[in-house]
């Protein structure tokens, strides 16, 4: 697909996407093979122009003509075979995270939740594990790659950050399970490596859906221009080969996305996965 269909495609989506903010209560549920995606909005989260150094100033000006791009904090909620499963856990109520009373709204208690399953551990998803330093999922089993706890022990870690993770891990390890990308993790799901946002963010397949956590940031730029990265990517040519690998696998095998900043509700259904196409 050439980058004017993209543009077209986008725009319509965006749209869709942008009203879903204003129509939905925040939740927003989807049938998918045999089990529900229920789309969390933990928050609004605009991304500046100034996060992607590397864009032309004339694709900036066209495609984020207000110089913010729209995106969210999305947090997503799968029920299958009698669980019930989050990808990611949003800011936490301490910084304005609304997921436990999106997770109300879906009729789910934070105690109810079986399963976590974290694409990385910036703060915007490990936010919402705890509160006030106590465990928010008490019966939660939490899912993290080994190269991502490994990323964030060095020295040059800064403090603060390396101070928060710590915290989470050591919060929940009676349930923290470690994993390598070989591996089959409960319910099917599927780990799949996608480095370069961090050392080892991580991508998720379950069925015909892709979580793809931080992969892009600001839709309407990176989809149409999967080079530019945000400042936030540690790694930018890992991150900028993970985004290529993963549009493609999406385009190819048609699935569902569910992105952590896509506008709410972040979800792209199996015939929108085109979008993907290079």
């Amino acid at each position: 697909m050439n980058k004017g269909k993209i543009l077209g495609v986008l725009q319509v989506l965006l749209l869709v996407l942008t009203i879903n903010i204003f129509a939905a209560d925040g939740t927003k549920k989807f049938l998918i093979d045999d089990f529900k995606l229920i789309a969390l909005l933990d928050g609004n989260n605009p991304m500046p122009a100034a996060l992607f150094s590397d864009a032309e100033p004339a694709v900036i000006a066209e495609l984020l003509p207000n110089g913010t791009a729209a995106a969210s904090v999305n947090v997503f909620l799968v029920q299958k075979d009698g669980k019930n499963i989050l990808f990611d856990a949003g800011n936490g109520a301490a910084h304005g995270g609304k997921l436990i009373e999106r997770l109300a709204d879906a009729g789910v208690k934070p105690e109810e939740i079986d399963m976590i399953f974290m694409t990385h551990l910036h703060p915007d998803h490990i936010g919402g594990l705890l509160n006030k330093g106590k465990v928010v999922f008490a019966n939660a089993e939490l899912y993290v790659a080994d190269a991502e706890c490994n990323g964030w022990s060095g020295d040059k870690v800064p403090a603060a950050m390396r101070n928060m993770i710590n915290g989470v891990l050591k919060a929940y390890s009676a349930k923290l399970h470690r994993f390598d990308f070989d591996e089959t993790l409960p319910c099917g799901i599927k780990p799949v490596a996608a480095f370069g946002h961090s050392a080892g963010h991580t991508v998720y397949e379950l069925g015909n859906l892709v979580v793809i956590g931080d992969v892009l940031h600001a839709a309407v730029l990176q989809i149409p221009h999967p080079e530019y990265c945000s400042r936030y990517d540690a790694n930018k040519k890992q991150s900028i080969e993970s985004r290529l690998k993963i549009y493609k696998y999406i385009a190819d095998n048609h699935k569902f996305t569910a992105a952590s900043h896509m506008p709410f509700p972040g979800v792209l259904t199996d015939k929108e996965s085109e979008i993907f196409k290079r």
